[in-house]
């Protein structure tokens, strides 16, 4: 599937020890032949996938509370939680989730994206109900402090500057141009003027409206016996209490103008990068927009790439990405410049690239050729418990339905060429976001 940016531009691997070796090998399609799904009483949401094969079990719970949650004024609150959730509950010290996790030959760890908020432990097999626990006990029990909450925010700082990169800080600010209603116009971290205001009490509010079981699904796959994993997760969870739904997201109206902007702060390089907001992954169109990323500008031998670094070279690299979000999705291509390239003519060739294909199909080869590279980069995703963990918990999230992980590569196998000249007219010139990125100490 496409790659995630936000995994890796917002995420916090918390591990504590190497996962439990885990050599099962099944292709994406027998991903979620097992599945079962169960509502408890108060609502959390089970999905289990059992596979006699695996030698491990991934156990994740996964909140609707992304930075999408977060309120004007009010932003980064959602990622503080990914930290604060380790901070300590009311039967576990600060560090011993870790610690215990870490004894039984696991690992654990927890990332933000704009739509939820994940955390994981990768574990054997017997360890399972630990993880029920853990997780049961911060859901609801979670200890929050004036002194916590402090400290993680001065570490927003130091996170965000190591994860800094010309395309991460291009992205953010697209982000900004392409929206101007809906959440996802604002960093996960948060914006820099709002984290100083966050109060403890704001704390306590989000974790009370956005935590709680049925605001929760809880994935679990491995080596297990459903049954007995149903038994326990009503154990360690129907006790809770329910928490709040969240209340609704306001979304941006469609565009009508092409929209510019240039960020003069200075980078290691000259970038240019363009966008458009395209439709959600639930859209029967989004296969072809992954396809049509892919044939752009992922990866070695993309058009983009062929245009700009290889035949003609006037940018050292290219890159393009579809990220999915629950309510919109952003299409974005980028290209870094040569020294003395000049910047009109990239953009005159990296735009007309885009408009050709509104005119011209691809070939079947090229076509097979993307669809290779994704199906490839699925089922290596989910060659272990975590990766399948992964796989199906996202689909609930973005998509509502584990099954959405097969579906999407069922969709994708069948597009054509002519499905990728349909969904290339949504990259209409009125409909798009261009930054130019400066080089430090001088212009595009």
């Amino acid at each position: 599937m496409a790659r995630l940016p936000w995994l890796v531009l917002a995420g916090l691997t918390l591990a504590t020890a190497a996962s439990p070796a885990d050599d099962t090998r099944s292709s994406p399609a027998s991903l979620t032949a097992a599945i079962q799904r169960s509502t408890l009483k108060n609502g959390l949401k089970l999905v289990l996938a059992p596979d006699p094969q695996a030698t491990a079990i991934d156990v994740a719970v996964w909140y609707d509370a992304g930075s999408r949650h977060d309120r004007a004024g009010k932003t980064g609150l959602a990622h503080l939680f990914e930290h604060l959730m380790f901070r300590g509950s009311s039967r576990f010290a600060e560090g011993e989730h870790m610690r215990l996790i870490r004894a039984e030959g696991g690992s654990s760890g927890a990332f933000a994206t704009p739509d939820f908020l994940c955390f994981y432990e990768t574990l054997p097999p017997d360890a399972m109900e630990l993880a029920f626990r853990l997780e049961a006990d911060r859901m609801t029990g979670l200890n929050l402090s004036q002194a916590a909450l402090d400290a993680e925010r001065r570490n927003v700082g130091p996170e965000r500057a190591r994860r800094a990169s010309v395309l991460s800080r291009g992205l953010e600010r697209l982000y900004r141009l392409a929206y101007s209603t809906s959440p996802y116009r604002w960093p996960i971290y948060g914006e820099a003027a709002d984290l100083p205001k966050l109060t403890l009490a704001d704390a306590q509010g989000f974790y009370r409206q956005h935590f709680g079981p049925s605001n929760a699904v809880v994935t679990v796959v491995g080596r297990f016996d459903p049954a007995q994993v149903l038994a326990a997760a009503r154990k360690a969870f129907e006790p809770l209490k329910g928490s709040a739904a969240p209340g609704a997201v306001p979304m941006d109206k469609p565009q009508t103008a092409e929209r510019r902007a240039v960020d003069t702060a200075g980078s290691p390089v000259r970038a240019l990068m363009v966008a458009w907001r395209v439709p959600a992954r639930t859209d029967a169109r989004w296969p072809a927009l992954d396809l049509l990323s892919v044939v752009l500008g992922r990866g070695t031998g993309s058009r983009l790439d062929r245009a700009l670094v290889v035949d003609q070279p006037s940018c050292s690299s290219v890159d393009g990405d579809l990220e999915s979000h629950k309510d919109e999705s952003l299409i974005y291509f980028s290209a870094a410049l040569l020294p003395r390239a000049d910047s009109t003519e990239v953009e005159r060739r990296l735009l007309g690239e885009i408009g050709r294909l509104t005119a011209e199909p691809i070939g079947e080869g090229e076509l097979e050729r993307a669809k290779r590279q994704l199906e490839t980069a699925a089922w290596l995703s989910v060659q272990t418990s975590h990766g399948r963990g992964q796989a199906l918990g996202q689909s609930v999230m973005l998509a509502g339905a584990p099954e959405d992980f097969t579906r999407q590569l069922e969709r994708i196998r069948a597009c054509t060429a002519n499905d990728l000249m349909r969904v290339a007219t949504l990259l209409d010139p009125a409909r798009r976001e261009v930054l130019w990125v400066s080089a430090v100490g001088g212009q595009p």
